[in-house]
C-alpha cells in the first residue's frame, strides 16, 4: 500500500507538502486515490480522538450520538478506549503498516451519514469544547482546529462513499 501511495518510496518533504487529493494515472489505477491532510502528522488525529473523550459527555446528545459514529471509524478510541485503528490490514501479513484507519467499503456509507448530521450541529460543541477540552499545549489546541479537522475528515469519507470505497489511513 505505501508503495501505491508514495510511488518514489518517499514520503513528501515538510517543504514538498500539499494536502490534498492525488489522482494516480494509467491502467487499471482507478480504484484508489490518496488524500494528503492540511495537518502530515498523525498526533493530531489522535489528539482529536483524546479531545473527544473530553467533550463528548457534555454534547448535544444528536451531535454525541453522530461524531461517536464518525470519529470511532476514523480517529477515536471509542468510550473505553477499546477500539484499536492499528494493525495489520491483512491478517497473517508479516509486514504490518500500522494503519490509522481501515474502514471497509460496506460500512463507509454510515459514516458518511452520521457526518451529514453532524456538521450541522458541530458549532453547538464550540462552549463545552473550550470548557473542557481546549488545551493550549496540545496538537489540537482549541475547538477550531478540532473542528477543521473533523471537517476535513469529511472530504475521503464523502469521496470513498461516493465511488463505493473503503479508507485505509496510513500514518
Amino acid at each position: 500500500m505505501e508503495d501505491a501511495a508514495w510511488p518514489d518510496g518517499q514520503w513528501p518533504l515538510p517543504e514538498k507538502y500539499q494536502p490534498g487529493w492525488t489522482w494516480p494515472e494509467g491502467p487499471g489505477e482507478r480504484h484508489w486515490a490518496r488524500y494528503d491532510f492540511t495537518m502530515s502528522s498523525y498526533k493530531p488525529h489522535f489528539w482529536a480522538g483524546r479531545r473527544w473523550d473530553d467533550v463528548r459527555d457534555a454534547a448535544h446528545p444528536e451531535l454525541r450520538a453522530a461524531l461517536d459514529t464518525y470519529l470511532i471509524a476514523l480517529v477515536w478510541e471509542g468510550p473505553d478506549g477499546d477500539v484499536r485503528h492499528d494493525g495489520p490490514v491483512f491478517p497473517g501479513d508479516p509486514w504490518d503498516p500500522e494503519p490509522l484507519v481501515v474502514c471497509r467499503p460496506a460500512d463507509l456509507p454510515a459514516v458518511a451519514a452520521a457526518w451529514e448530521r453532524a456538521a450541522p450541529l458541530l458549532d453547538t460543541l464550540r462552549a463545552p469544547y473550550t470548557k473542557h477540552a481546549k488545551d493550549p499545549h496540545g496538537w489540537i489546541r482549541d475547538f477550531d482546529q478540532f473542528a477543521a479537522l473533523v471537517q476535513e475528515w469529511s472530504v475521503p469519507v464523502e469521496e470513498a462513499a461516493r465511488r463505493g470505497w473503503g479508507l485505509v489511513g496510513l500514518r
